[in-house]
């Protein structure tokens, strides 16, 4: 098991956003995080990765309890995370985002894990030399992406892949998302797009109010596709 998440709460000061979570993720699955905004869907990843304060329960990464381990430590360990709006170093060039984004690895794993980034995105080597804020939207996701994947990630969390971008970027993020996976990454995927969230995912989990209201597998989520819309107060695209 790749990672096992017991009795997990999590929240921001006195207020809970994720209550009583148990969440097991197997190794080179796709796991799809699906619920309205404000469900705590996006703090659940946060919190994985050490950026939102865990209040109860455990995290256990690949046989070790990560609880109490740092961001810097939960990403030396192989946890990555592409944060909702991409947060980009906009005034700095592609190159120099990649080089952030590998700030953990030696010099020549960061040349290694970033001719990785331009084989998937080859549009990102022929920008690489221009600025970040200068990107269409799709492109933006994918520097995102590509500066989590310099870390060379086991396990890689997306926060809202898809939201904000046109219809061929989702499609070219998408086919990257089933690359990596099929590499054997572990990937964590949050959406609002129940519809490319179950093509993508073997496994769902949704949220409502922090709770768990359906979990199951992408198949059996897909016969309940309408259920989960129901709860989710959305329709597919």
């Amino acid at each position: 098991m790749m990672l096992k998440i017991s009795n997990f709460c999590c929240g921001y000061g006195n207020m809970q956003v994720v209550n009583h979570l148990d969440l097991e993720v197997k190794k080179g699955s796709v796991t799809g995080i699906l619920g309205a905004n404000g469900a705590g869907k996006s703090s659940l990843i946060m919190a994985i990765a050490g950026h939102v304060e865990i209040k109860n329960g455990s995290i256990v990464y690949n046989g070790e309890d990560i609880t109490s381990c740092t961001p810097m430590e939960r990403v030396s360990r192989g946890i990555a995370l592409v944060p909702e709006g991409r947060r980009l170093f906009k005034s700095m060039s592609v190159y120099e985002n990649l080089i952030i984004g590998g700030y953990i690895t030696r010099k020549k794993d960061s040349q290694t894990n970033m001719e990785k980034v331009f084989d998937i995105f080859p549009i990102l080597g022929e920008r690489i030399r221009q600025n970040a804020g200068s990107l269409s939207g799709g492109e933006q996701q994918m520097l995102a992406i590509g500066r989590a994947l310099m870390t060379d990630p086991k396990v890689l969390m997306v926060d809202e892949l898809s939201l904000g971008l046109m219809p061929k970027a989702i499609d070219i993020c998408y086919e990257v998302i089933e690359k990596l996976n099929s590499l054997d990454m572990t990937i964590m995927l949050v959406e609002q797009s129940t519809k490319r969230a179950l093509q993508a995912s073997d496994n769902v989990i949704v949220f409502e109010s922090g709770n768990t209201v359906w979990k199951g597998s992408s198949n059996e989520a897909k016969k309940s596709s309408e259920i989960i819309d129901s709860m989710l107060g959305l329709r597919n695209h």
